[in-house]
């Protein structure tokens, strides 16, 4: 709840981008901002990301800066995956993807998205 760094997975470095349960549009702006500017420090097309979504709250500001944060992270990220797209959030979902041009794939759980984000080629 409301976490952005690396974690380690199987020996494996995932930088986390930890939304899951937060409320508040400015904390979810905040997190934005720290997950750019951790993400854009990487070496070019090496870093995994997971992002969980789940619980947390969205608008149309945090939209837009999802949408932004996706698009500005592209260079530096070799896959990426979500966690809590469900019901509305997929329409913010299906936003970020259109907007970033990116291959987001969505996840039931953190476990099942490092696991293929481990093995992704």
């Amino acid at each position: 709840m409301g976490k952005i760094g690396f974690i380690d997975y199987k020996g494996f470095k995932i930088l986390l981008f930890d939304f899951s349960y937060l409320n508040n549009s400015k904390e979810i702006l905040e997190f934005i901002k720290e997950a750019g500017l951790i993400a854009r420090k990487q070496v070019l097309k090496s870093v995994l990301v997971v992002t969980d979504v789940t619980e947390a709250h969205y608008n149309i500001e945090v939209t837009q800066a999802m949408k932004e944060l996706a698009k500005g992270n592209a260079p530096y990220i070799k896959a990426s995956a979500v966690v809590g797209v469900t019901g509305l959030k997929k329409i913010l979902y299906d936003a970020v993807i259109k907007f970033s041009g990116r291959d987001i794939k969505i996840f039931d759980n953190r476990e099942s998205a490092m696991e293929w984000l481990i093995t992704h080629k």
